[in-house]
């Protein structure tokens, strides 16, 4: 299998290394095709990575994608292995992510992401993952029944390396396990709001061999009763700096 080299990235006080990452459109190439065979024009592969492109240019719906493909330049079309002449509909590509095995493409993904990790993770002590949730813009008024993620996002990597849904039915707490089987924690630093300060939470990241930076508000009274107990040394001593200064 081919790979696409990293370049080099320097680390203090280490040699600089070089990663050797498989190229995203592998990721698409282990995706089962659902589509019937008779009518089928397109790959699957050369379709996921029409959306992808045009989503990192900046372009937001199936119907600027197309366009934006339209204006390609031929060789590229080529590469990205459209037949000669052919582009896709706004429709196909919707039609696409209406019925593309959510989880399965997930998985793929999140195994890319696991394969990558840690080589950039290399060339620092440690990583950290932000665990936050956020509601898919215009999402709800497309008719997602599951609009809100709860995801973790890599600081190093600059990108998210695993989500799930949460229902209306549930919350985020409830679904924390379910990320926290999709990282990699031993090693890692997590942080998070207010909301997921639970015990059974720092318990879960602790048992996986993890660390926690969790945020204490009016959800946790005893805690923040017992933190804010140290807080007036401290300001005291931060006052007293300002009126030597």
């Amino acid at each position: 299998m081919a790979t696409n080299s990293v370049p080099r990235i320097p680390a203090k006080g280490k040699a600089s290394i070089q990663a050797e990452v498989v190229p995203l459109r592998h990721v698409f190439e282990g995706l089962t095709d659902w589509r019937r065979r008779k009518g089928k024009v397109y790959k699957l592969t050369a379709l996921f990575m029409l959306l992808l492109l045009g989503l990192m240019c900046g372009k937001r719906g199936p119907t600027s994608i197309v366009r934006w493909f339209r204006q390609l330049p031929f060789e590229v079309r080529i590469r990205l292995r459209f037949p000669l002449g052919r582009s896709p509909a706004p429709v196909t590509l919707c039609r696409l992510l209406q019925e593309v095995n959510v989880a399965e493409l997930e998985h793929h993904i999140q195994r890319w992401v696991c394969a990558v990790n840690p080589q950039l993770a290399a060339v620092s002590a440690g990583q950290r993952l932000a665990v936050d949730g956020k509601t898919l813009r215009g999402a709800a008024n497309r008719g997602a029944t599951a609009a809100h993620l709860l995801a973790a996002f890599s600081h190093q990597l600059q990108t998210v390396v695993g989500q799930v849904a949460v229902d209306c039915k549930t919350n985020e707490i409830t679904l924390v396990v379910d990320l926290l089987d999709l990282l990699m924690v031993e090693g890692r630093l997590l942080t998070m709001d207010a909301l997921l300060t639970q015990r059974k939470i720092a318990q879960e990241i602790i048992d996986r061999r993890g660390d926690y930076l969790m945020v204490a508000k009016d959800n946790q009274p005893q805690l923040l009763t017992f933190l804010g107990s140290s807080l007036p040394p401290l300001l005291e001593v931060k006052n007293a700096t300002k009126v030597q200064d």
